[in-house]
C-alpha cells in the first residue's frame, strides 16, 4: 500500500495521456491532490487508484478551485476493482467541475468511477461538493404582481380632456422656470422677423428700382458770374464765350460778365 500527495500552488495540469497512479495489486494505494486554481486532464490523462485481484480500490481526495476536463478526450478519475469493492472518491471545487462526470462504469467520454467488476453493489462511493458557493446568489425575487405594460405607457397629450399643452418655444429649448435662479447657462432666443418670400422680395427690389430718379452727370464749372445780389456763382460754361456751347443768360442790370 502506497500513497502520493500533490500540493500545488497554483494549479495541476495532465496532458497527452499523462497520469497520477496508485494502482494496486496487493493493498490500498491513495492519492491527495490540491490546488488552488484548478486540476486539469486534457488529451487521454488519468487519475487512477485501480486494484487488481483481491485488493480494494484505493481512495482520491482532490481539493481545488476547478476540475475541468474535455468530455471528448476520455480523461479519467478512477478506483476501480476487479474482484473487491471499488474505493472512495472525494473532490471538493470552490468553482465547479467542467466536462468530466460522475458515472456507474467507463465511456468513451471522460468520467469519475469507483465500480467494480463483482457488480454494482460492489461499487465504491463517489462524493463531490461545491463549497461556499450561495445558491442565492445573484438572484432576486419577482413580485407577485403582474405588471400591466398599458400603464406603463404615456398617454397621449394631444387627446382631449387631459389638460395638457404643448408650446413651441422656438430655438433654444424650453423656457427657463420663473421660480429657479438665474443662470449664466441659459441660452437666450432672440425674436427674428419672418423673411419674406423669393417672389415678393423680388418684386418689391424691381418697383423700388424704377422709381428711382435718374443721376444728373456732374459738369465742372467753366467760369463765374456775379448775379443781382452781388454773389460769385460758378457757371458751366465760359461767360466769355458765346457761340453752342451754351446760351448766355441775359446780363443783369446791375452786373456786367467779367472772368
Amino acid at each position: 500500500m502506497g500513497s502520493i500527495e500533490v500540493a500545488a500552488r497554483r494549479s495541476i495540469r495532465l496532458n497527452n495521456g499523462s497520469s497520477i497512479n496508485a494502482n494496486t495489486v496487493a493493498g490500498q494505494g491513495n492519492i491527495y491532490l490540491s490546488a488552488h486554481d484548478y486540476v486539469l486532464l486534457r488529451r487521454g490523462s488519468k487519475i487512477t487508484t485501480d486494484a487488481t485481484g483481491k485488493a480494494t480500490g484505493g481512495n482520491i481526495t482532490i481539493n481545488a478551485g476547478n476540475l475541468v476536463a474535455f468530455p471528448s478526450e476520455n480523461s479519467d478519475i478512477t478506483a476501480n476493482a476487479q474482484q473487491s469493492s471499488g474505493g472512495q472518491i472525494n473532490i471538493n471545487v470552490k468553482g465547479g467541475i467542467f466536462g468530466i462526470e460522475s458515472r456507474p462504469q467507463l465511456t468513451q467520454f471522460s468520467d469519475i468511477t469507483a465500480s467494480s467488476d463483482l457488480g454494482p453493489q460492489f461499487s465504491g462511493n463517489v462524493q463531490i461538493n461545491v463549497v461556499d458557493i450561495d445558491p442565492t446568489q445573484g438572484l432576486f425575487e419577482l413580485t407577485q404582481t403582474v405588471v400591466d405594460p398599458a400603464q406603463q405607457v404615456a398617454q397621449n397629450p394631444c387627446i382631449k380632456g387631459f389638460g395638457n399643452s404643448f408650446t413651441i418655444t422656438g430655438r433654444g429649448g424650453l423656457p427657463t422656470d420663473p421660480q429657479k435662479v438665474l443662470s449664466s447657462d441659459n441660452v437666450r432666443v432672440d425674436l427674428i422677423k419672418p423673411v419674406p418670400s423669393t417672389v415678393s422680395s423680388t418684386s418689391k427690389k424691381q418697383k423700388h428700382a424704377s422709381q428711382k430718379p435718374p443721376v444728373k452727370q456732374i459738369i465742372p464749372a467753366q467760369g463765374w458770374i456775379l448775379n443781382e445780389k452781388g454773389e460769385v456763382v460758378l457757371v458751366a460754361y465760359d461767360p466769355t464765350k458765346t457761340g453752342p456751347q451754351r446760351q448766355q443768360p441775359a446780363p443783369t442790370s446791375s452786373c456786367a460778365a467779367v472772368k
